[in-house]
């Protein structure tokens, strides 16, 4: 699905999978949504590429590179089965997002799609906008709002009356982490549904 929201994190790893969201929403990609680190998937796509590219360019190391990069494999793999068991409960649970962002995430974790409701980056969303946005919640029957680790919640706060509860940020880069290292990967992963997991999963 296509999408463009103006948001400042880098897209260089983008991956060319257009994993269809189904909500139609005011932002362009070109069709192909660039958060593709989100997906367990990919990454051990990437995991065995980057293996097999450095296991050419050394030779004597190759069997280390394959086996870092299964390794690599398998801690994605256990990282997916402790998410999905902390969003266990939540397959038919929507939840609001200001930046449409969690596509590969939800799809692999059998969430349904998050609700991204762009219009709220506004400073003063008008009473037009205000309405629909409450119409497009109150249909998908969302029960949280989560903002976006580092952004400002208070574009939330105009959506007070409606009876979602805020929930945790969602880090989607990682950035609470602090400094990187092997396991930043399958910790973002579980850090995204621990944040999820902190709303309930009914009305």
């Amino acid at each position: 699905h296509g999408h463009t929201d103006g948001h400042d994190h880098d897209h260089e790893a983008e991956a060319a999978h257009d994993h269809g969201e189904g909500e139609a929403h005011e932002h362009d990609h070109g069709g192909i949504d660039p958060h593709a680190w989100l997906s367990p998937d990919n990454a051990k796509i990437w995991l065995e590429v980057i293996a097999e590219a450095l296991a050419g360019q050394d030779p004597a190391n190759a069997d280390a590179y394959r086996a870092n990069a299964a390794e690599g494999r398998a801690a994605i793999d256990a990282a997916v089965a402790e998410a999905r068991s902390l969003l266990q409960g939540r397959e038919s649970t929507r939840f609001v997002v200001s930046h449409d962002a969690l596509g590969y995430f939800t799809e692999a974790m059998g969430l349904p799609p998050a609700l991204a409701l762009a219009d709220l980056t506004d400073n003063a969303p008008s009473a037009g906008t205000l309405q629909r946005l409450r119409r497009e919640i109150a249909a998908a029957g969302a029960t949280c709002m989560h903002p976006e680790a580092g952004k400002d919640p208070r574009a939330f706060a105009s959506l007070d009356g409606l009876g979602l509860q805020l929930g945790a940020p969602l880090d989607i880069l990682g950035v609470s982490q602090g400094e990187t290292g092997p396991d930043s990967y399958p910790a973002l992963l579980i850090g995204l549904a621990q944040a999820i997991a902190t709303c309930p999963a009914e009305n």
